[in-house]
């Protein structure tokens, strides 16, 4: 049996940037067969740009260091495998057409006459050449504001009457390594419409959209056409222009970045809309697209961010922490070591006996093998007192359940530090646990309670009733919860469910963005009081208001101990192997934005 390993690779896009397309062929036939060697390898492409497909030969090397690109490791092929090899470095300008397809075949020496065929129609390789970009220091300013400039049909609601210049961009900085501005929308009735005509793209290559796909999670949809993403919310785009550059664009409320979201809606031929929310009819003054352009993908979203954050009203922690000095840095960033979370290990079913067995075990057998043990713990849920360990259950009371942790927590940080673990935190709901308070339990005679309807959400597949902590009072109840915490020898939490206003009928959107933010500044200041800066891990937290509000707060370089860690990704589900490879699809996307 004879298989053909490729590169590029059959079935997928690839781009290439440089001045040589590299093709690279191994044909591997297994030791049981008797398979003739291989002649007339070809690539089989459309690249004369003429219509036609034609053939370009390739060329037999022995050469192993040569055919690095295709990620092939001989070693483990196994003993008696025949391998031939071929090659060819086409220069790219010999390629007419910027994108082209191309499959391989080839002829054997027992059949002479016969092409063979690497793939069946419609699973052909796809190539884009991308302009190359003259060195970043030689790049003229002009260059990259012309790029920005032609990245969009003006920002207006009619194709034929573009706007005044001065409607289209302003605010510029450009630099010889790129540039960036602020577009403001020319009209802006989105009380009306719903959706606001922003702008068509153009001139791109590709374009990679950062999406809602529920309250709790931002999942990354591409396409060269089209962003894939009817329907869908975006926070953020990245565009792979024609010229080789990267442009990025996010949405946002200037003067109120956390009391209004705004996004992009995508259209037919890469159209942008804009939607506000809650609606804004006559405030178009405050909303603004942020766009920045450069050569590197990581650093147009960086520059982008940060151009944001210039832009926003500034705030800071520390300046909520009304009873007495935030706590310092932690010697241990949760960032830069190992760490071990319980759920995949006990779900719910956590308790003081297994977490320390677990821990023992793992610290052992890592020492003796040399290899890295766990720097820090989160007991994930499960170890709370409440009324039921589920999506329904409700928090009865702060402290531990005394059937799992006879000894509360502190018995268990104390067990877990001989093992030397440095740091332990405690997972948490925002509200407390996923269905609010017990109003029947010891919180509730000490919190006035008000009560909520949940609508259907994929988070928690069911309708409810919940009781929460009122805005006026969450704040002295995130200062006793994480006291508590302190006291018991807690130095983080891991804060879940955050995105879970959004679920609630009775309120509008102006509501929902004052319960955020009161329930966001009574943690946020309790934790950075009682476990420093980088004491919160986020989860289901990745909205467009957590984003604004993380850059209103940042410190312009943050330390590895001052970073807060915001999870990019939905559960991770060991036995359900498919779903593997997408836990980590989003989490790979996020980084560029998330760091």
């Amino acid at each position: 049996m004879t298989r053909p390993y490729i590169y590029p690779p059959l079935g997928l896009l690839t781009r290439v940037s440089g001045p040589v397309i590299a093709f690279r062929v191994h044909f591997i036939h297994s030791s049981s067969s008797e398979a003739p060697p291989v002649r007339d390898v070809e690539i089989w492409s459309d690249m004369s740009g003429d219509g036609e497909w034609h053939g370009t030969p390739l060329v037999r090397t022995a050469d192993s260091g040569a055919m690095e690109l295709t990620f092939l490791d001989v070693a483990q092929l196994g003993e008696g495998c025949q391998i031939e090899q071929f090659y060819l470095d086409l220069p790219a300008s010999v390629a007419v057409a910027r994108r082209f397809e191309f499959t391989l075949r080839w002829k054997s020496t027992d059949s002479p006459e016969e092409w063979k065929w690497a793939s069946a129609a419609g699973h052909n390789a796809r190539i884009v050449l991308r302009s190359r970009l003259a060195d970043s220091g030689m790049t003229p300013a002009s260059y990259w504001r012309q790029q920005l400039r032609s990245l969009l049909r003006p920002a207006c609601s009619s194709d034929t009457l573009p706007p005044p210049a001065t409607a289209i961009a302003d605010s510029w900085q450009v630099s010889s390594s790129g540039a960036s501005c602020m577009f403001k929308p020319s009209e802006f009735d989105n009380a009306a419409s719903g959706a606001d005509f922003f702008g068509q793209l153009e001139a791109i290559d590709g374009i990679l959209a950062f999406a809602r796909k529920d309250p709790f999670w931002i999942i990354p949809r591409a396409g060269t056409d089209t962003a894939n993403a009817a329907g869908l919310d975006v926070v953020l785009v990245l565009i792979e222009l024609s010229t080789g550059a990267y442009a990025a664009l996010m949405p946002f409320a200037k003067d109120a970045p956390t009391k209004h979201t705004v996004v992009f809606r995508t259209g037919p031929s890469n159209t942008l809309y804009l939607r506000a929310s809650p609606a804004l009819d006559s405030a178009a003054s405050s909303i603004r697209v942020a766009a920045s352009v450069s050569q590197s993908a990581h650093d147009v979203i960086h520059n982008l961010l940060e151009r944001i954050q210039l832009a926003l009203p500034r705030s800071s922690i520390d300046e909520l922490c009304a009873h007495g000095q935030p706590a310092p840095p932690h010697a241990t960033s949760l960032s830069g070591s190992i760490g071990y979370c319980t759920w995949n290990t006990f779900y719910q079913q956590v308790s003081h006996d297994g977490v320390v067995s677990v821990l023992s075990d793992l610290c052992r057998v890592g020492r003796a093998t040399r290899q890295p043990v766990p720097e820090w713990v989160v007991i994930d849920d499960g170890w709370q007192t409440t009324t039921q360990d589920n999506s329904q259950g409700q928090l009865s009371e702060i402290c531990a359940n005394k059937d799992k942790f006879p000894g509360r927590l502190k018995q268990t940080v104390q067990a877990l530090s001989k093992l030397g673990i440095a740091r332990v935190g405690a997972w948490h709901a925002l509200w407390g646990y996923w269905g609010g308070i017990d109003p029947s339990g010891d919180l509730a005679q000490r919190y006035t309670l008000e009560k909520y309807h949940r609508k259907w959400c994929p988070a928690v597949k069911a309708e409810s009733d919940v009781w929460l902590i009122p805005s006026e009072s969450v704040a002295a109840f995130y200062d006793e919860f994480y006291q508590l915490l302190h006291a018991q020898g807690i130095s983080f939490v891991k804060v879940d469910y955050q995105a879970a206003f959004e679920t609630l009928s009775e309120l509008d959107g102006s509501e929902v963005y004052s319960m955020y933010n009161a329930y966001y500044d009574a943690m946020e200041s309790a934790a950075r009081r009682y476990f420093g800066p980088g004491g919160v891990i986020y989860c289901m937290a990745q909205t467009p208001h957590l984003i604004l509000r993380t850059l209103q707060h940042l410190s312009p370089a943050p330390s590895a101990q001052q970073r807060e860690i915001v999870r990019n990704s939905d559960d991770y589900y060991p036995d359900v192997p498919e779903s593997h490879g997408w836990h980590v699809t989003p989490a790979v996307h996020h980084c560029p934005h998330r760091r």
